[in-house]
């Protein structure tokens, strides 16, 4: 894939659907308040274990942080892929009815009290910063690949904790992507680099893997 086309569809989601192989999709989107220690970081996430497409889900995960008061909001919600919908010719993703798509995300988590929803806009004009050289995103090695699809984004609109609202105006950011999964990670670690895997904790699909690898000797 040419730097070009690469930009071009850097959130075109890579899954299709029923597929056999096991994967992993996520769409990040964080901002800092420009002048206060507060922030936010929300993920819609796409998880099918592999041999299992019918077992595929879709996630919502939101954090609050708030360096003031040193309380931080967590919550997350799971739908079957059946709910959600990932576009692999455009930039659009939905869990349930939770929307992420040019230049505004919508959605909530949780329930109650411990919910947190929200309405964002965002905007920017940066070129996406590939973690990679260009050709590699295309290539079968390495498995795991990351890019942040908007550098310096800026968000506004509304994010809301329980009953509280915080207006957010031009927070700054940006919005990560990666998509790979615990098998892809391990086949690039150890197979290509011969690294020995010492733990790995997939946590089922809920929440990130952890690694751990050594060299060996």
């Amino acid at each position: 894939m040419d730097l070009t086309a690469l930009c071009q569809q850097a959130n075109w989601t890579r899954y299709r659907p029923a597929q056999s192989a096991g994967h992993y999709e996520s769409f990040f989107l964080r901002a800092n308040h420009p002048s206060r220690p507060l922030a936010f970081w929300i993920r819609y996430t796409l998880f099918s274990p592999h041999g299992q497409p019918d077992a595929a889900i879709g996630e919502l995960w939101a954090v609050a942080f708030d360096g003031e008061t040193g309380e931080h909001h967590a919550a997350k919600r799971e739908l079957p892929i059946a709910a959600c919908a990932f576009a692999s010719d455009r930039f659009a993703a939905r869990v349930g009815d939770a929307h992420l798509g040019d230049g505004r995300l919508t959605g909530a988590a949780g329930d109650g009290p411990a919910q947190i929803a929200w309405d964002l806009r965002f905007r920017g004009d940066a070129r996406p910063l590939l973690l990679l050289a260009p050709n590699l995103y295309g290539a079968r090695l390495p498995r795991a690949k990351s890019l942040v699809a908007l550098p310096f984004a800026v968000f506004d609109g509304a994010l809301r904790i329980g009953a509280q609202t915080i207006d957010v105006r031009d927070w700054v950011g940006g919005f990560p992507y990666e998509y790979a999964t615990a098998g892809e990670v391990f086949a690039h670690l150890h197979g290509t680099h011969g690294l020995e895997l010492v733990y790995l904790n997939t946590h089922d699909g809920h929440v990130c893997n952890e690694f751990t690898f050594r060299r060996p000797g």
